[in-house]
């Protein structure tokens, strides 16, 4: 029973491992929106698979596990918290709050994890990236196909934005890694380590004879200064391989991000390799005697906002309308935090109420220039002010002192070793209803060296900088493996402040046999009853979104009546689905089933409205001539986004329809002397029948 539970265990971080690896190059053309779902399903099954696996070992032995609870533990505690009573309330995307619950999840399972895996959960988001890199390499030079009509580089995700962002997730890990000289080696205790060192010793033996003779990029910060001392002492293998391994990381990365033409995670990597190198070299305490006086503070101070302006000034320029945008967006937004600034709009509240903003924005300003550079959102593309629309103030607050707490804890001046006498015990975990026998790892033999925990815990800081900042101008909390990425290094921050600070809210409690007993046979009653529900659920869930994708694509071949089979399917659980909402409402309206069309069409509209919601809602209330709500509707749809000619055709034709000829006439001309953001030979016809208007 000891050896099967022991080989049991070792399937706990291998199984976290091949999550992080496979889950960001998912993509399953079964399902609709494929390169997310495909991600967000390959996740819940495999968080699925990890809790059956702990519940095993739970069953088979008698430790109940329980975490140092820090800060930060309850700063993400309390807004996940919140997110979830915000769901309860307004129902949305059932796919969006089980992939939530399974983050949720999936951060404590990282936090009560071995601190002696930590390294390799991040080796096994280096390795995802390099992958991620050279795909995105590969499409770049025409061997594979991009996932998006327009864009030649997507990698894996659905367009470059979302590619670009998770490389700069990425790329402080392995500039971190090169940097501080981690070094990974596994135990020769087990039986499946030992067969994996023999593969593992190849590739080490490769490199080792590829860059032996290299001494610029693996130094590794010697005192001796002659060749003739190096020589004596060669680098060993381990080294090599993990500064070759970060080196092909960096630099296939490298290679693609400048392709992706995202400023946004331009300067992510710029801002995350500036703080490594800073820790690095202790620039924060070699600076700090030359910023005593108030004087040089405030120059200092002048000189940073004379070259972030500079460097924004830049950066705006270089796609200027992308940036006013993104402006727009945010003048409106505030309209949103405005009207609900305590605790926000809730869950999925900013998808759910943005349009329906903008749309009132440009009815009260339809002069405003910034038409131009509308559009259908969705994000907010800028996290904090998407955070304020949805979970308000408090919720604002709440992440900048998770924050805080994260940077303010300073790290040691240099790196440390205890010294060969002493032995560290991990303190992030502890053993409930037994004596103590948790065993002492001597430093020697283990990464739980506090040099060690300096490096990752700087690393994860700049992944979580990284991040911030990629966020401020971009969406990475829409992004499943941005998420995950950040998830990782949270957990490893909570878990060096609770190394260091010894900040814990609750002790180890010892309870008597039966007691024990009792309460674990209710535990695993519980997660057995929470697995098979959560099964069938995702089961049904998948099962929708897969009607969903047939019902689309029978759609697009023109077979209106026929798609309605699939998406009827579907309906039940995906009713909350805005997107889903839109398709099938649009289907109804092309089928001639407009009363269902107006019912399915307004439940989208709460979920989700956007141009293609309101002008088939029009479509819909013409043909059951109720004129006045289809002019309603359209003028709602123009409004949303007056840069788009096809709203106004259409009050056009039903103005021109109805008998109303001055108002169409009027339409006609406004849609003649407008602005064309984007030439097409749609414009044109537009263009063509307006003037035949005027004409009759």
């Amino acid at each position: 029973m000891r050896k099967v539970l022991k080989h049991i265990r070792i399937l706990i971080p291998v199984l976290l491992i091949l999550i992080i690896l496979v889950i960001p190059q998912l993509n399953s053309s079964e399902l609709m929106n494929s390169t997310q779902t495909g991600k967000a399903f390959g996740f819940l099954w495999g968080m699925l698979g990890y809790l059956s696996v702990m519940l095993v070992v739970t069953t088979v032995t008698r430790e109940i596990q329980i975490i140092k609870i820090t800060r930060i533990d309850i700063f993400l505690g309390v807004l996940s918290l919140m997110v979830l009573v915000s769901y309860w309330q307004h129902p949305g995307d059932q796919l969006q709050i089980l992939t939530f619950i399974a983050l949720v999840i999936f951060y404590l399972v990282i936090r009560v994890l071995n601190q002696k895996y930590i390294k390799y959960i991040l080796l096994a988001l280096v390795i995802s990236g390099s992958i991620q890199a050279i795909y995105g390499n590969l499409q770049l030079w025409g061997y594979y196909p991009s996932n998006h009509g327009i864009f030649k580089l997507t990698g894996s995700f659905f367009n470059p934005g979302p590619y670009s962002g998770y490389l700069a997730a990425i790329f402080p890990i392995s500039f971190g890694f090169y940097l501080f000289n981690v070094q990974f080696s596994l135990p020769k205790q087990n039986p499946l380590y030992l067969k994996l060192n023999v593969y593992i010793d190849i590739l080490k033996s490769s490199f080792n004879k590829i860059v032996s003779k290299s001494h610029f990029f693996y130094n590794k910060s010697r005192k001796q200064s002659s060749p003739e001392k190096q020589d004596k002492e060669p680098i060993s293998t381990d080294y090599i391989t993990m500064k070759t391994l970060a080196l092909i990381s960096i630099i296939s990365m490298c290679l693609v991000l400048p392709a992706s033409r995202s400023r946004a995670a331009w300067l992510a990597v710029l801002v995350s390799s500036a703080y490594l190198l800073a820790v690095k070299f202790n620039v924060f305490q070699r600076i700090k005697p030359y910023f005593k006086t108030f004087a040089r503070k405030l120059t200092a101070f002048a000189l940073l906002i004379a070259f972030l302006t500079i460097a924004g000034a830049a950066l705006y320029q270089f796609k200027k309308g992308s940036a006013d945008g993104r402006w727009l967006i945010w003048k409106v937004s505030a309209d949103m935090i405005k009207d609900k600034p305590i605790l926000g709009h809730g869950f999925d509240g900013f998808i759910a109420n943005y349009m329906d903003y903008q749309s009132a924005y440009f009815n009260d300003n339809p002069e405003s220039k910034e038409a131009m550079v509308a559009g259908d959102t969705n994000y907010a593309f800028n996290e904090f002010v998407q955070l304020t629309v949805e979970n308000g103030l408090i919720g604002l607050l709440l992440v900048l002192l998770l924050l805080i707490t994260i940077f303010s804890n300073e790290l040691p001046t240099k790196p440390f070793k205890l010294s060969n006498d002493q032995t560290f015990k991990p303190t992030t975990i502890e053993t409930i209803g037994r004596t103590e026998t948790t065993e002492t790892i001597e430093t020697t033999e283990t990464i739980h060296t506090l040099s060690e925990m300096y490096s990752l815990t700087t690393i994860s800081r700049s992944v979580i900088l990284s991040i911030v900042v990629f966020g401020l101008f971009s969406y990475p909390l829409q992004i499943l493996p941005i998420k995950i990425c950040l998830i990782i290094a949270l957990a490893i921050s909570a878990g060096e402040l609770s190394l260091k600070r010894q900040e814990n809210l609750l002790h180890p409690i010892y309870f008597s046999m039966p007691l024990h007993f009792a309460l674990k046979s209710i535990f695993l009653v519980g997660c057995l009853g929470f697995l098979w529900l959560a099964t069938n659920r995702l089961q049904q869930v998948k099962t929708a979104y897969i009607d969903w994708k047939n019902g689309f694509d029978t759609y697009n071949m023109g077979i209106y009546d026929d798609c309605l089979e699939d998406y009827e399917k579907a309906y039940p659980i995906l009713k909350t689905n805005g997107d889903f909402l839109t398709n099938y409402g649009k289907a109804l309206s092309m089928a001639d089933k407009h009363t269902r069309a107006i019912e399915v069409l307004q439940q989208a509209a709460k979920y989700y409205p956007n141009t293609i919601v309101y002008t088939s809602l029009g479509d819909s209330y013409k043909k059951l001539s109720q004129n006045t709500n289809a002019e309603q509707v359209y003028l709602h749809a123009w409004y949303m986004n007056p840069s788009r000619f096809y709203s106004k055709y259409l009050l056009a034709k039903l103005y021109d329809g109805s008998g109303q000829k001055e108002k169409a006439i009027k339409v006609a001309k406004e849609l003649l002397g407008k602005d064309i953001k984007i030439e097409s030979t749609a414009i044109e016809e537009i263009k063509e029948e307006m003037n035949t208007i005027i004409k009759k």
